[in-house]
């Protein structure tokens, strides 16, 4: 018999990882398919090649898989290649919603290496049918003035369906490269690439 997936768990799940990057996204899915963990990549019966590290395959197409309802948009995505092409990093800021679930919503932070993932829950909007979009920029441009990861941006794209003020941003990532490259990096990182997403 195949598991069935629960919507509301997962949900539940996510508001309560808010701001938690040791918040272990596999255990939520673990827990909406009420199993003790999957097998790796694999929910037992559905057969799921579940993948939440974008550095090895599409967080977005995951969360399709998990449930047709479950909307996820990349809003802002950041790669950092500065120690090589083995070690590179891949910060992506997403809108999640379901349209069966009509009172919450989340932004979610991932940053991903080959080698690992931090998968977590930024923001809880309590009524998805409110538009987030200029909330949603002021907080990712928040969160990369705090520059936590220690990441270079290298290359950044954006959804040109949300409100940014690109020259402001630009500037934001370019004096966050400028404090990093005096603490770390040798490279100079004053030309970052600016993108709309695809």
């Amino acid at each position: 018999m195949k598991e069935k997936f629960d919507l509301n768990i997962f949900f539940s799940e996510l508001k309560s990882s808010i701001k938690n990057p040791v918040f272990d996204i596999h255990t939520a899915v673990s827990k909406s398919f009420n199993v003790d963990r999957y097998d790796g990549y694999y929910v037992i019966e559905n057969k799921l090649d579940l993948l939440f590290n974008n550095a090895l395959g599409s967080i977005k197409k995951s969360f399709s898989k998990l449930h047709s309802s479950i909307k996820y948009i990349p809003v802002l995505k950041i790669l950092d290649s500065t120690q090589g092409p083995d070690h590179f990093i891949i910060i992506e800021y997403a809108y999640i919603f379901s349209k069966n679930i009509d009172n919450q919503s989340f932004l979610f932070y991932s940053r991903n290496t080959p080698g690992s993932e931090i998968n977590y829950v930024l923001k809880v909007f309590e009524n998805n049918k409110i538009d987030f979009k200029r909330e949603i920029t002021k907080i990712i441009i928040k969160d990369i003035q705090n520059n936590k990861s220690k990441c270079s941006f290298e290359e950044v794209s954006y959804n040109e369906n949300y409100i940014w003020n690109i020259v402001s941003l630009k500037k934001i990532i370019n004096k966050s490269n400028k404090k990093l490259t005096k603490k770390i990096l040798d490279s100079d990182l004053s030309n970052v690439t600016m993108r709309k997403m695809l």
